[in-house]
């Protein structure tokens, strides 16, 4: 038989999954729960050895010193130095850091977020995948949360992220200045805070430095090859690549090669997010850089400060990219 969930206990118990987490967490005094239910509760998760280590704390009256992370994948680059660096941090100020996949299914990061709440975490810090903020906020009513990278506006979520919608108009700008006027703008394909900044940032540039923009949407790596390949044969190819994330960057990078072209001296690439290799090859590309130490170090910051009551866990956060000039763009003026 599998580990018990929240779930469980709730359909064991008959008692909401609000309420259990209330009793687990130290709060059946400050919410008024009964003295029968917490020891309902209590003796159930004992009995379907829900959460030991927890109860055995709880009866010490002891912090776990545990936050807990939930970030969609660790195979992108900018995630898996946003993972060290916050586990760095968390080190740092003697914590210990739970660190969970959602793989960007909404499924999976619910299960994630149950099992951070049995083991007893005192905060999370978390780069939503879910379309909707309705679990964060049930949440953030129990323990400290952050988001982090992704976010939802809604009122009473804590979030720090990048100025995206700066980042993308600073790039677009570079560009004009540079004198591109023909633009393709590959767009990934998450329906998530940080690529609609983006979005709304370009096409807001577009307009005000008169850029004729092509935006490619919906982008995998396999779709950004396509996209860029359809661009490069058209009658009027563009002269520079905009790329929202560094998968759609790969697209364009082999639909490049694949033409037989050279970066900058037949076609202008520019990118959103870095990797170390961009600085090795022979052509250096020219990126928006988000702040990862920064926001690691605010969000942590952020979520401690929750945790040891010094301050509640409400503040939203952008913080300024650096735009990195290389050589992947040409001037054309």
């Amino acid at each position: 038989m599998g580990r018990k969930t929240l779930e469980d206990i709730s359909q064991l118990t008959g008692i909401s999954k609000t309420v259990i987490s209330r009793v687990l967490s130290g709060k059946a005094a400050e919410y008024r729960i009964s003295k029968a239910t917490v020891e309902r509760v209590l003796r159930v998760c004992e009995e379907e050895q829900y959460r030991p280590n927890y109860l055995a704390q709880l009866l010490r009256g002891q912090a776990s010193k545990t936050i807990g992370l939930i970030l969609p994948r660790l195979d992108y680059e900018f995630f898996g130095k946003l993972s060290s660096t916050i586990i760095a941090e968390a080190h740092r100020h003697g914590y210990t850091v739970i660190t969970m996949l959602s793989l960007d299914d909404p499924q999976q990061e619910a299960e994630a977020i149950d099992t951070l709440i049995s083991r007893q975490v005192e905060g999370i810090i978390i780069s939503p995948s879910s379309p909707s903020s309705e679990l964060l906020r049930e949440v953030s009513q129990e323990l400290p949360l952050v988001q982090i990278d992704r976010y939802f506006e809604d009122e009473g979520l804590s979030y720090v992220s990048t100025n995206n919608y700066e980042g993308a108009r600073t790039a677009v700008k570079y560009l004009a200045d540079m004198g591109h006027k023909n633009v393709l703008c590959l767009q990934a394909e998450l329906d998530v805070m940080p690529i609609k900044e983006r979005v709304r940032g370009v096409l807001d540039a577009a307009r005000e430095y008169g850029i004729n923009l092509s935006v490619s949407d919906d982008l995998t790596e396999e779709k950004s090859f396509a996209a860029t390949m359809e661009a490069l044969n058209s009658p009027q190819p563009p002269t520079a690549i905009f790329s929202l994330s560094l998968h759609c960057l790969s697209g364009a990078v082999l639909a490049i090669n694949k033409k037989g072209m050279f970066i900058r001296d037949d076609i202008s690439l520019i990118t959103f997010d870095e990797s170390r290799l961009m600085d090795y090859t022979r052509t250096t590309i020219t990126r928006v850089v988000q702040p990862v130490e920064k926001m690691c170090t605010a969000a942590f910051q952020v979520l401690s400060q929750s945790i040891t009551g010094k301050k509640p866990c409400q503040e939203r956060m952008l913080i300024e990219p650096v735009f990195l000039e290389r050589t992947s763009v040409k001037r054309l003026l």
